[in-house]
């Protein structure tokens, strides 16, 4: 790994865990349990429907353009980029014909109804900023591909909700008003990497020449796509399950004080996120070269640093989880203590078990990711179904702590068995 990325990239991902972080407590604060779960209940339900496109195409962007750098003159990353702009572009709008029809005859709430519609404004925005920062990641530039998502939108909400604070007699907010916010933070990430794209490199965002618009590798990368694609609705669907079904089964209230302990419990992976990051790119170039001892050195690196972090926070979170709960949100979120306790089990596991998932899918192995996730999001339905009835977001935590355990197991096993590679610290 490269020591400067990594560590510019881990001081951006502590800065974004810090302002996002304050930026959530202000916006909990301010909306208080009830319509904070509403809040975070549109967000989940429009980013279960947009990001595993958005996600699917970045992760390809990542990986092709990255194999084009390794073979110089092979690869065609503006012809990428284009073939990811016109998937991203008919696939948002069948989905969004999709969400508004839901939106019109699916939801008597007339509330409900127009946050949803604001919601759908947010679905529209959100693959942008993704396949912006995806070329910039794929072309090399870690570091500035994290900059828009994890520096400029929580500051840039911190800054707006200030205001709004001292301009209001008896500070308080709205969900509209919250999710309007969350668009304009998305317009604004998407505006700042497009600049650090156009001023950092070379990148033409259409092809020069006419009939250079469809890459000849376009059914390869639509299969790529739809299982990068498909991993991440999975992905997703375990990630926002939790809080789905305590939204149909539970309350508002219990909703968020459950959002307050899932933000809380991403302490603990936070080494996982800032290491993947800076590897993602690396890991798909020395596939592409054959380099394998160096890539194994790699990658155990990365876990020791990964499990490093995991437990850190996780003591961390034992030992005041309370107190963190209360101060950066407000004494009325100090009854998720014991859903956060699970929640950073279950994340400290995920720690633990390495890169596992991103060296499948950077070495060309995203089928058996998307085996395995699928495996644990039935586990974790399962179990939410179980659970959450009787014993409300504690169970909603333990089902999604279960989950992740399951999944990097599996993972674990088909990594070593179709590449060799470990994910392990040893």
């Amino acid at each position: 790994m490269e020591k400067r990325q990594t560590l510019a990239t881990m001081v951006i991902r502590v800065c974004g865990l810090i302002f996002g972080a304050v930026a959530t407590a202000i916006i909990a604060r301010l909306l208080q349990p009830e319509k904070f779960g509403e809040y975070a209940f549109v967000l989940a339900v429009v980013t279960v429907l947009s990001m595993p496109l958005a996600f699917g195409l970045r992760q390809t962007l990542v990986r092709e353009i990255s194999y084009a750098r390794a073979h110089a003159g092979t690869g065609h990353s503006v012809q990428i980029w284009a073939w990811a702009l016109h998937r991203a572009i008919w696939a948002t709008g069948v989905f969004a014909v999709a969400l508004a029809v839901w939106i019109a005859w699916g939801i008597n709430d007339p509330a409900l109804q127009w946050h949803m519609a604001l919601g759908l404004g947010i679905y529209l925005l959100l693959p942008a900023p993704k396949l912006l920062s995806g070329v910039l990641h794929g072309m090399g530039h870690t570091v500035q591909s994290q900059l828009p998502e994890h520096v400029l939108r929580p500051l840039l909400t911190i800054t707006v909700l200030a205001v709004v604070w001292i301009a209001s007699e008896a500070p308080s907010l709205s969900v509209s008003t919250a999710l309007l916010i969350f668009a304009l933070t998305l317009l604004a990430d998407a505006a700042l990497s497009l600049v650090l794209l156009k001023r950092g490199s070379d990148f033409r965002f259409w092809p020069q020449g006419r009939g250079q618009s469809k890459t000849t590798q376009s059914r390869a990368l639509t299969v790529s796509s739809l299982s990068f694609g498909a991993i991440a609705s999975v992905q997703l669907i375990n990630n926002n399950l939790d809080i789905v079904m305590l939204g149909i089964l539970s309350t508002d209230a219990q909703v968020g004080l459950y959002k307050a302990a899932t933000v809380l419990s991403t302490i603990t992976v936070f080494g996982l996120g800032a290491v993947n990051t800076v590897i993602m790119p690396q890991i798909a170039k020395m596939h592409a070269e054959g380099n394998s001892t160096q890539l194994q050195t790699m990658i155990t690196k990365a876990a020791r640093i990964i499990t490093a972090f995991g437990i850190g926070g996780a003591l961390i979170i034992w030992a005041f989880g309370g107190a963190l709960l209360t101060v950066i949100f407000d004494d009325s979120f100090g009854g998720a203590y014991w859903a956060l306790v699970i929640l950073t089990l279950g994340q400290l596991a995920n720690a633990c078990f390495g890169p596992v998932a991103l060296v499948l899918n950077m070495t060309g192995h995203q089928k058996l990711t998307l085996i395995g996730v699928s495996t644990a999001v039935l586990v974790n339905a399962t179990l939410n179904l179980a659970l959450v009835p009787r014993y409300g977001m504690e169970g909603a935590a333990i089902a999604t702590a279960v989950s992740l355990v399951v999944w990097n197991a599996l993972l674990a096993v088909a990594l070593k068995w179709r590449t060799g590679y470990s994910s392990s610290i040893l």
